[in-house]
Protein backbone atom coordinates (compact mmCIF):
# COMPACT_ATOMS: atom_id res chain seq x y z
CA UNK A 1 0.00 0.00 0.00
CA UNK A 2 3.01 2.36 0.55
CA UNK A 3 4.09 2.67 -3.36
CA UNK A 4 0.51 2.98 -3.76
CA UNK A 5 -0.07 5.84 -1.62
CA UNK A 6 3.71 7.11 -2.72
CA UNK A 7 2.50 7.18 -6.65
CA UNK A 8 -0.40 9.58 -5.78
CA UNK A 9 2.03 11.40 -3.86
CA UNK A 10 3.87 12.07 -6.81
CA UNK A 11 1.26 12.78 -8.85
CA UNK A 12 -0.30 15.38 -6.57
CA UNK A 13 3.26 16.86 -6.43
CA UNK A 14 3.86 16.97 -9.91
CA UNK A 15 0.04 18.69 -10.21
CA UNK A 16 1.57 21.41 -7.68
CA UNK A 17 4.79 22.13 -9.78
CA UNK A 18 3.30 22.65 -12.73
CA UNK A 19 0.83 24.58 -11.00
CA UNK A 20 -2.74 22.54 -12.96
CA UNK A 21 -5.65 23.16 -10.77
CA UNK A 22 -7.23 20.36 -8.95
CA UNK A 23 -10.40 21.27 -10.76
CA UNK A 24 -8.73 20.65 -13.86
CA UNK A 25 -7.73 17.31 -13.15
CA UNK A 26 -10.89 16.48 -11.71
CA UNK A 27 -12.75 17.61 -15.25
CA UNK A 28 -10.27 15.29 -17.12
CA UNK A 29 -10.68 12.56 -15.01
CA UNK A 30 -14.38 13.11 -14.92
CA UNK A 31 -15.12 13.56 -10.74
CA UNK A 32 -15.69 16.03 -8.41
CA UNK A 33 -12.38 18.38 -7.69
CA UNK A 34 -12.71 17.04 -3.34
CA UNK A 35 -12.36 13.43 -4.51
CA UNK A 36 -9.23 15.12 -5.84
CA UNK A 37 -8.11 16.50 -3.07
CA UNK A 38 -9.37 13.78 -0.92
CA UNK A 39 -6.64 11.23 -3.10
CA UNK A 40 -3.70 14.29 -1.76
CA UNK A 41 -4.75 13.75 1.60
CA UNK A 42 -4.58 9.64 1.59
CA UNK A 43 -8.42 9.29 2.54
CA UNK A 44 -9.40 7.88 -0.65
CA UNK A 45 -7.74 5.79 -3.30
CA UNK A 46 -7.90 6.90 -7.34
CA UNK A 47 -9.51 3.82 -9.37
CA UNK A 48 -6.40 2.65 -12.01
CA UNK A 49 -8.41 4.66 -14.59
CA UNK A 50 -8.53 7.70 -12.37
CA UNK A 51 -5.05 7.21 -12.13
CA UNK A 52 -4.72 7.14 -16.05
CA UNK A 53 -6.99 10.40 -16.12
CA UNK A 54 -4.50 12.00 -13.75
CA UNK A 55 -1.61 11.24 -15.87
CA UNK A 56 -3.29 12.63 -19.16
CA UNK A 57 -4.29 16.05 -16.91
CA UNK A 58 -0.49 16.21 -16.19
CA UNK A 59 1.40 15.11 -19.70
CA UNK A 60 2.46 11.81 -18.18
CA UNK A 61 2.21 8.43 -18.31
CA UNK A 62 2.46 5.42 -16.07
CA UNK A 63 4.67 2.98 -16.88
CA UNK A 64 6.72 0.20 -15.59
CA UNK A 65 10.75 -0.55 -14.74
CA UNK A 66 12.80 -3.47 -14.34
CA UNK A 67 14.07 -6.52 -16.42
CA UNK A 68 12.05 -6.62 -19.66
CA UNK A 69 9.80 -3.54 -18.77
CA UNK A 70 8.29 -1.89 -21.55
CA UNK A 71 9.04 1.54 -22.48
CA UNK A 72 5.61 2.62 -23.02
CA UNK A 73 3.34 3.65 -26.00
CA UNK A 74 4.55 5.13 -28.94
CA UNK A 75 3.45 9.18 -29.20
CA UNK A 76 2.28 11.70 -26.69
CA UNK A 77 -0.39 9.66 -25.36
CA UNK A 78 -0.29 8.78 -21.81
CA UNK A 79 -0.29 4.57 -21.25
CA UNK A 80 -3.88 3.66 -21.29
CA UNK A 81 -5.68 0.73 -18.46
CA UNK A 82 -5.82 -1.27 -21.99
CA UNK A 83 -2.08 -0.86 -23.07
CA UNK A 84 -1.05 -1.31 -19.16
CA UNK A 85 -2.61 -4.06 -18.42
CA UNK A 86 -1.76 -5.69 -21.77
CA UNK A 87 1.38 -5.46 -20.69
CA UNK A 88 1.31 -7.12 -17.53
CA UNK A 89 -0.24 -10.12 -18.98
CA UNK A 90 2.46 -10.80 -21.78
CA UNK A 91 5.19 -10.10 -19.03
CA UNK A 92 3.10 -13.20 -17.09
CA UNK A 93 2.99 -15.36 -19.94
CA UNK A 94 6.32 -14.88 -20.77
CA UNK A 95 7.49 -16.17 -17.31
CA UNK A 96 5.32 -18.73 -17.18
CA UNK A 97 3.50 -17.51 -14.01
CA UNK A 98 -0.46 -19.33 -13.97
CA UNK A 99 -2.98 -17.11 -13.03
CA UNK A 100 -3.42 -19.17 -9.55
CA UNK A 101 0.18 -18.24 -8.64
CA UNK A 102 -0.45 -14.59 -9.48
CA UNK A 103 -3.61 -14.24 -7.37
CA UNK A 104 -1.46 -16.29 -4.43
CA UNK A 105 1.12 -13.77 -4.96
CA UNK A 106 -1.55 -10.52 -5.24
CA UNK A 107 -3.25 -11.68 -2.05
CA UNK A 108 -6.53 -12.22 -3.76
CA UNK A 109 -8.48 -14.98 -5.24
CA UNK A 110 -8.28 -16.65 -8.46
CA UNK A 111 -11.56 -15.30 -9.73
CA UNK A 112 -10.66 -12.02 -9.26
CA UNK A 113 -7.32 -12.51 -10.83
CA UNK A 114 -9.44 -13.98 -13.72
CA UNK A 115 -11.77 -11.50 -14.29
CA UNK A 116 -8.81 -8.85 -14.73
CA UNK A 117 -9.50 -6.86 -18.04
CA UNK A 118 -9.97 -3.61 -19.66
CA UNK A 119 -13.68 -3.96 -17.99
CA UNK A 120 -12.98 -5.57 -14.80
CA UNK A 121 -9.45 -3.89 -14.05
CA UNK A 122 -7.77 -4.39 -10.73
CA UNK A 123 -7.32 -1.83 -7.95
CA UNK A 124 -4.99 0.46 -7.76
CA UNK A 125 -2.93 -1.67 -5.68
CA UNK A 126 -3.83 -4.68 -7.02
CA UNK A 127 -2.38 -3.35 -10.23
CA UNK A 128 0.66 -2.08 -7.92
CA UNK A 129 0.52 -5.79 -6.97
CA UNK A 130 0.33 -7.42 -10.44
CA UNK A 131 3.23 -5.34 -11.62
CA UNK A 132 5.55 -6.49 -8.16
CA UNK A 133 4.31 -10.32 -8.82
CA UNK A 134 5.82 -10.12 -12.77
CA UNK A 135 9.18 -8.45 -11.45
CA UNK A 136 8.21 -4.74 -12.13
CA UNK A 137 7.30 -1.67 -10.43
CA UNK A 138 5.11 0.98 -11.21
CA UNK A 139 6.50 4.55 -11.99
CA UNK A 140 5.65 7.81 -13.50
CA UNK A 141 7.40 8.96 -16.23
CA UNK A 142 7.31 12.76 -17.86
CA UNK A 143 5.94 12.79 -21.24
CA UNK A 144 5.03 15.92 -22.21
CA UNK A 145 3.20 19.70 -21.23
CA UNK A 146 -0.13 18.94 -19.85
CA UNK A 147 -2.83 19.37 -22.41
CA UNK A 148 -4.90 22.71 -22.29
CA UNK A 149 -8.23 22.48 -21.22
CA UNK A 150 -11.07 22.54 -23.87
CA UNK A 151 -12.80 26.26 -23.82
CA UNK A 152 -15.42 24.86 -26.57
CA UNK A 153 -17.08 21.43 -27.39
CA UNK A 154 -15.02 19.88 -29.46
CA UNK A 155 -16.12 18.67 -33.47
CA UNK A 156 -17.58 15.04 -33.92
CA UNK A 157 -14.61 12.94 -34.52
CA UNK A 158 -13.47 9.30 -35.60
CA UNK A 159 -14.12 8.01 -31.74
CA UNK A 160 -17.68 8.62 -31.57
CA UNK A 161 -17.84 11.66 -29.74
CA UNK A 162 -15.86 10.30 -27.03
CA UNK A 163 -13.20 13.44 -26.66
CA UNK A 164 -16.48 15.36 -26.52
CA UNK A 165 -17.54 13.76 -23.32
CA UNK A 166 -14.56 15.35 -21.25
CA UNK A 167 -16.97 18.70 -21.64
CA UNK A 168 -18.89 19.15 -18.40
CA UNK A 169 -22.79 19.81 -19.16
CA UNK A 170 -25.72 19.82 -16.37
CA UNK A 171 -26.18 16.38 -15.52
CA UNK A 172 -29.41 14.65 -16.51
CA UNK A 173 -32.41 15.54 -14.23
CA UNK A 174 -33.33 11.91 -13.51
CA UNK A 175 -29.66 11.28 -13.01
CA UNK A 176 -30.13 13.87 -10.51
CA UNK A 177 -33.19 12.46 -9.03
CA UNK A 178 -31.19 8.92 -8.35
CA UNK A 179 -28.04 10.48 -6.99
CA UNK A 180 -30.59 12.21 -4.40
CA UNK A 181 -32.43 8.58 -3.17
CA UNK A 182 -28.74 6.95 -3.52
CA UNK A 183 -27.13 9.76 -0.83
CA UNK A 184 -30.61 9.69 1.11
CA UNK A 185 -30.33 5.66 1.21
CA UNK A 186 -26.96 5.76 2.31
CA UNK A 187 -24.83 4.55 -0.44
CA UNK A 188 -21.96 5.19 -1.54
CA UNK A 189 -21.32 4.99 -4.81
CA UNK A 190 -18.21 1.74 -4.94
CA UNK A 191 -22.24 0.15 -3.37
CA UNK A 192 -24.07 0.29 -6.71
CA UNK A 193 -21.42 -1.91 -9.12
CA UNK A 194 -21.79 -4.42 -5.39
CA UNK A 195 -25.38 -4.20 -5.95
CA UNK A 196 -26.22 -4.00 -9.76
CA UNK A 197 -26.48 -7.12 -11.48
CA UNK A 198 -25.34 -5.38 -14.50
CA UNK A 199 -22.06 -3.46 -15.72
CA UNK A 200 -22.86 -0.05 -13.67
CA UNK A 201 -19.39 0.99 -12.58
CA UNK A 202 -18.01 3.94 -9.64
CA UNK A 203 -16.65 5.92 -12.80
CA UNK A 204 -19.89 6.22 -14.85
CA UNK A 205 -21.79 7.04 -12.12
CA UNK A 206 -19.38 9.70 -11.43
CA UNK A 207 -19.17 10.86 -15.60
CA UNK A 208 -23.17 11.17 -14.90
CA UNK A 209 -23.15 13.00 -12.26
CA UNK A 210 -20.80 15.58 -13.06
CA UNK A 211 -22.54 15.90 -16.45
CA UNK A 212 -19.62 14.72 -18.71
CA UNK A 213 -21.68 11.31 -19.83
CA UNK A 214 -25.43 11.34 -20.17
CA UNK A 215 -26.85 7.55 -19.25
CA UNK A 216 -28.47 5.45 -21.79
CA UNK A 217 -32.28 4.60 -20.74
CA UNK A 218 -31.23 1.65 -20.16
CA UNK A 219 -28.44 2.22 -17.42
CA UNK A 220 -30.97 4.79 -15.63
CA UNK A 221 -33.48 1.70 -15.49
CA UNK A 222 -30.37 -0.21 -13.97
CA UNK A 223 -29.81 2.54 -11.86
CA UNK A 224 -33.30 3.01 -10.71
CA UNK A 225 -33.74 -0.95 -10.08
CA UNK A 226 -30.11 -0.93 -8.12
CA UNK A 227 -32.25 1.74 -5.62
CA UNK A 228 -35.38 -0.33 -5.38
CA UNK A 229 -36.97 2.22 -7.22
CA UNK A 230 -39.62 2.44 -10.44
CA UNK A 231 -37.94 5.25 -12.95
CA UNK A 232 -41.60 6.10 -13.78
CA UNK A 233 -42.17 7.32 -9.89
CA UNK A 234 -38.79 9.11 -10.55
CA UNK A 235 -39.77 10.64 -13.67
CA UNK A 236 -43.10 12.15 -12.45
CA UNK A 237 -41.30 13.43 -8.99
CA UNK A 238 -43.44 11.17 -7.28
CA UNK A 239 -44.13 11.91 -3.63
CA UNK A 240 -43.51 8.47 -2.73
CA UNK A 241 -40.01 7.91 -3.41
CA UNK A 242 -38.95 8.90 0.68
CA UNK A 243 -39.61 10.82 2.96
CA UNK A 244 -36.09 12.88 2.96
CA UNK A 245 -36.53 13.53 -0.31
CA UNK A 246 -39.66 15.20 0.36
CA UNK A 247 -37.98 17.29 3.26
CA UNK A 248 -35.32 18.14 0.64
CA UNK A 249 -38.11 19.66 -1.27
CA UNK A 250 -39.57 21.36 1.40
CA UNK A 251 -36.32 23.63 1.85
CA UNK A 252 -35.62 24.03 -1.92
CA UNK A 253 -39.71 25.99 -1.78
CA UNK A 254 -38.16 27.34 1.06
CA UNK A 255 -35.37 28.79 -1.08
CA UNK A 256 -37.80 29.81 -4.04
CA UNK A 257 -40.28 31.91 -1.99
CA UNK A 258 -36.51 33.66 -0.44
CA UNK A 259 -35.53 34.11 -3.68
CA UNK A 260 -39.05 35.91 -4.72
CA UNK A 261 -38.53 38.23 -1.61
CA UNK A 262 -34.40 38.95 -3.03
CA UNK A 263 -36.13 39.59 -6.43
CA UNK A 264 -38.92 42.09 -5.35
CA UNK A 265 -35.91 43.81 -3.44
CA UNK A 266 -33.58 44.39 -5.83
CA UNK A 267 -35.26 43.59 -9.48
CA UNK A 268 -34.36 41.13 -12.22
CA UNK A 269 -30.95 40.59 -12.61
CA UNK A 270 -28.12 41.66 -14.48
CA UNK A 271 -27.47 43.92 -12.09
CA UNK A 272 -23.99 43.46 -10.61
CA UNK A 273 -20.82 41.87 -12.30
CA UNK A 274 -19.33 38.99 -11.47
CA UNK A 275 -16.21 40.20 -9.66
CA UNK A 276 -14.60 36.79 -9.56
CA UNK A 277 -11.41 35.36 -11.41
CA UNK A 278 -7.97 34.26 -11.11
CA UNK A 279 -7.31 37.27 -8.80
CA UNK A 280 -9.01 35.24 -6.15
CA UNK A 281 -7.08 32.06 -6.68
CA UNK A 282 -5.17 32.12 -3.63
CA UNK A 283 -8.13 33.08 -1.78
CA UNK A 284 -9.07 29.34 -3.45
CA UNK A 285 -5.98 27.97 -2.60
CA UNK A 286 -5.86 28.51 1.16
CA UNK A 287 -9.43 27.19 1.64
CA UNK A 288 -8.34 23.79 -0.77
CA UNK A 289 -5.76 23.61 1.83
CA UNK A 290 -8.09 23.98 4.87
CA UNK A 291 -10.10 21.75 3.34
CA UNK A 292 -7.20 18.99 2.64
CA UNK A 293 -5.75 19.66 6.74
CA UNK A 294 -9.34 18.98 8.32
CA UNK A 295 -9.54 16.27 6.48
CA UNK A 296 -6.22 14.49 7.37
CA UNK A 297 -7.32 15.65 11.03
CA UNK A 298 -10.86 13.99 10.65
CA UNK A 299 -12.35 18.05 11.76
CA UNK A 300 -14.24 18.58 8.59
CA UNK A 301 -17.13 21.28 9.45
CA UNK A 302 -19.91 22.58 6.75
CA UNK A 303 -17.97 25.97 7.54
CA UNK A 304 -15.24 24.64 6.02
CA UNK A 305 -16.69 22.96 2.93
CA UNK A 306 -18.34 25.91 2.41
CA UNK A 307 -15.71 27.80 2.27
CA UNK A 308 -13.60 25.60 -0.29
CA UNK A 309 -16.48 25.23 -2.65
CA UNK A 310 -17.27 29.36 -2.49
CA UNK A 311 -13.43 29.44 -3.35
CA UNK A 312 -13.48 27.67 -6.09
CA UNK A 313 -16.37 30.07 -7.68
CA UNK A 314 -14.54 32.41 -6.65
CA UNK A 315 -11.46 31.72 -9.09
CA UNK A 316 -13.71 31.41 -12.30
CA UNK A 317 -13.95 33.75 -14.75
CA UNK A 318 -15.94 31.87 -17.64
CA UNK A 319 -19.34 32.01 -17.46
CA UNK A 320 -20.20 28.43 -18.04
CA UNK A 321 -17.33 27.11 -15.30
CA UNK A 322 -18.67 29.77 -12.72
CA UNK A 323 -22.47 28.33 -13.02
CA UNK A 324 -21.22 25.08 -12.55
CA UNK A 325 -19.35 25.72 -9.41
CA UNK A 326 -21.93 28.13 -8.19
CA UNK A 327 -24.64 24.83 -8.52
CA UNK A 328 -22.38 23.21 -6.64
CA UNK A 329 -21.87 25.56 -3.79
CA UNK A 330 -26.10 25.33 -3.99
CA UNK A 331 -26.41 22.08 -3.71
CA UNK A 332 -23.92 22.15 -0.54
CA UNK A 333 -25.44 24.89 1.07
CA UNK A 334 -29.09 22.89 0.55
CA UNK A 335 -26.92 19.76 2.05
CA UNK A 336 -26.48 22.04 5.48
CA UNK A 337 -29.83 23.44 5.47
CA UNK A 338 -31.10 19.69 5.55
CA UNK A 339 -28.58 19.19 8.22
CA UNK A 340 -29.51 22.03 10.30
CA UNK A 341 -33.13 20.28 10.18
CA UNK A 342 -32.06 16.81 10.61
CA UNK A 343 -30.33 18.21 13.72
CA UNK A 344 -33.19 20.47 14.59
CA UNK A 345 -35.77 16.92 14.62
CA UNK A 346 -33.57 14.97 16.86
CA UNK A 347 -33.45 17.45 19.42
CA UNK A 348 -36.94 17.52 19.09
CA UNK A 349 -37.38 14.19 19.39
CA UNK A 350 -34.76 13.78 22.26
CA UNK A 351 -36.83 16.00 24.09
CA UNK A 352 -40.04 14.56 23.50
CA UNK A 353 -38.44 10.94 24.92
CA UNK A 354 -37.26 12.79 28.24
CA UNK A 355 -40.86 14.33 29.00
CA UNK A 356 -42.59 11.62 28.39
Amino acid sequence: MGTVHRLVAELDAVRVELGVPVEDVADTVGVAPEEVSWWAAGLRLPSLGEVVGYTAALGCTVGFTGSEAPAGPAGAEPAGVAWLLDALEGRRAGIGMSRRGLARAVGVSYNTANRWSVDHPPSLSNFVGYASAVGWAVALTRRVPPPARPTTLPPASADGGASAQRVRRPPHRLVVLLEAIRIELGWPRSEIPRRSSHALTKTSLQRWASGFVTPSLNDLITYARTLHCDLDVVRRGSEEVTPEVRRRRDVLREIEVERGTREAQIGGGPFHADGTGPQWGPVAEEAARQEVEAGRRDQLTWAVRAQAVFGRVLRRDDPEELRAEIVKAAALLVAWLEDLDAQKRQREEDQGAGDG
